[in-house]
């Protein structure tokens, strides 16, 4: 007899894909020259924090409890959401629930998936985002029945079974509606979005998004209560404590390079030349965001032009 888990649980093309229909984002998603999408893994972090991989879109996670489970954001697709509970499924004798599920933001590749969990489920997030959902919705219309049920403003806390879980929101980062889930006896944060490693940030403007923003909310996350030694990212493998400090590096010394090369009166075109480094190829089928020069640029020119 198995044991369940232990006790745990841009640009308008830039824009568009942001709010797709669910079935048109997973097609988006895997339009990859025929690859097949990842096969959904479960990967420990602790005895009951994981790391959800695969499937199309973004990460997930799940926070198992003795008898509940906190799933975290929804990937890209309702498919990729099925096969991470079968999945979960198959680590216990008896069927394992998702009781609660808490978002990270509203970018689709983490929402379009809500309509894989059972409906009428509590779904936690920032206040920004329901509105961001409503708004998608009108393209999405099975989004209505997965908006969340529960919103807060900057901080939430509660407790599930052993563990102490912080929710909180620190302004406008990668986008406007941002959540840091923090569980904090275990020392471990879910960061959604905010933390990207060997490659730009990204930050939607369109969304209310902003570099300084995006410094100040990684900062706090360091400057948390207990200590996180450990981040689970939306996209990639986990990141450490120095992960994070170099991110923040590379945006503040982008930023005065950028700065500096505006008051010398180069373009745009100039300055990528001269600081790009991030050269990966988009793959078929995927958005390309803007780099973070382009962002900083955009930034500093629009706030001269406003001075």
């Amino acid at each position: 007899m198995k044991s369940p888990l232990p006790v745990i649980v841009c640009a308008c093309a830039v824009a568009l894909i942001l709010f797709l229909p669910p079935a048109a984002a997973a097609a988006q998603e895997n339009a990859s020259g025929g690859q097949e999408t990842p096969a959904i893994t479960l990967q420990p972090i602790t005895l009951n924090l994981y790391l959800v991989k695969g499937g199309a879109g973004s990460n997930a996670g799940l926070i198992i409890g003795a008898k509940d489970v906190i799933a975290i954001d929804a990937m890209m697709s309702p498919d990729s959401v099925r096969q991470m509970l079968a999945e979960l499924n198959k680590t216990s004798p008896r069927p394992v629930q998702i009781t609660k599920i808490i978002l990270t933001h509203s970018d689709a590749d983490h929402i379009n998936g809500l309509p894989g969990y059972p409906a009428g489920l509590p779904i936690i997030a920032q206040e920004q985002v329901k509105e961001d959902m409503a708004k998608a919705a009108a393209n999405s219309p099975d989004l209505l029945n997965y908006l969340p049920t529960q919103v807060f403003k900057n901080e939430l806390k509660f407790s599930f079974g052993r563990d102490s879980i912080t929710l909180s929101h620190y302004g406008p980062a990668h986008t406007n509606g941002d959540t840091v889930i923090y569980i904090d006896n275990q020392k471990t944060a879910y960061v959604g979005d905010l933390v990207f490693v060997r490659r730009d940030p990204v930050i939607h403007l369109d969304k209310g998004g902003t570099t300084e923003g995006l410094v100040k909310t990684l900062k706090a996350i360091l400057s948390h209560r207990p200590h996180i030694d450990t981040f689970i990212p939306g996209h990639g493998e986990m990141v450490t404590r120095d992960e994070v400090v170099n991110v923040i590096r590379l945006i503040e010394t982008k930023k005065y390079q950028v700065k500096t090369l505006i008051a010398d009166g180069k373009s745009l075109d100039e300055i990528k030349k001269a600081l790009e480094t991030d050269t990966r190829q988009v793959a078929a089928g995927k958005p390309a965001f803007p780099s973070l020069v382009e962002i900083l640029y955009q930034e500093l020119t629009e706030k001269k032009g406003k001075a």
